[in-house]
């Protein structure tokens, strides 16, 4: 029997709206308990997890807080940044993640390859700081 459809009439994937609710309900809980705060370290602590367990697989991450991107010169260190991570000629898996102020690059398995396609782009972007960027990495 095919999964049933939502309002909008997509198939709708079940167990993946029940892991999303495992997720989200400590999250809502802490918030209505204890405030908003609490809501956003619940989240912080699905994320870290989520990132031990890309680790523990192979993969690497580096995040860089850029801040928003106000002038050409932020969209061009951020493209030098991006393109560097994406052509570069090791390693396989990679994504990109992030928001209107961070970008979370993360490289994996193998590990050697992954730890080389970040130090490149930690080099660079180490290079490219304008003074206010914080690039961390976060590996196991």
């Amino acid at each position: 029997m095919a999964e049933p459809l939502d309002p909008a009439g997509w198939q709708r994937d079940e167990q993946a709206e029940a892991r999303a609710r495992r997720l989200f309900d400590p999250a809502r809980r802490a918030g209505a308990e204890h405030g908003p705060d609490a809501m956003l370290e619940v989240f912080a602590q699905h994320r870290l997890l989520a990132e031990a367990a890309e680790a523990a697989a192979g993969y690497r991450h580096l995040t860089i807080w850029h801040g928003d991107l106000e002038s050409d010169q932020d969209v061009e260190r951020l493209g030098r940044l991006t393109r560097l991570f994406w052509e570069h000629p090791a390693g396989h898996a990679r994504s990109t993640r992030g928001g209107n102020d961070y970008t979370t690059f993360v490289a994996g398995p193998p590990s050697q390859d992954a730890e080389q396609v970040l130090a490149e782009v930690e080099r660079l972007a180490a290079t490219l700081d304008p003074g206010w960027w914080r690039i961390t990495t976060a590996t196991a």
